[in-house]
């Protein structure tokens, strides 16, 4: 069985802090930040990961905020795996890809 993951965003806040009557910076950089709350195992085939998909612009022009959870669903070895990847500190890589286009989807929408 092929690991799948679903994301489901739960809450989506964005915020300007630059005037709406100054122009806009020449150069801005923009800084994403993904966090893994936690993995928990629901069952041998199923676990949950909260997460926050955080969007900060420098010089301070906005911040987007983008949370939720990821179900992440597969057979036993393959999440035995996840969740060895997770203890050691290694981000489960199809996981954070699965965030990061959800969370950059939701953010230009």
């Amino acid at each position: 069985m092929v690991l799948r993951v679903h994301v489901f965003t739960t809450n989506l806040s964005g915020e300007r802090f630059w005037d709406v009557d100054k122009s806009l910076p020449d150069q801005v950089q923009i800084s994403v930040n993904i966090n893994v709350i936690g993995f928990d195992q629901k069952n041998e085939t199923t676990i949950e990961a909260p997460y926050v998909f955080a969007i900060q612009f420098t010089p301070s022009v906005a911040q987007i905020t983008v949370r939720g959870k990821a179900v992440v669903i597969g057979d036993k070895e393959e999440l035995q795996k996840v969740m060895e990847d997770h203890k050691q500190q290694k981000p489960p890589v199809p996981v954070i890809q699965a965030i990061q286009n959800s969370g950059t989807a939701e953010a230009i929408l």
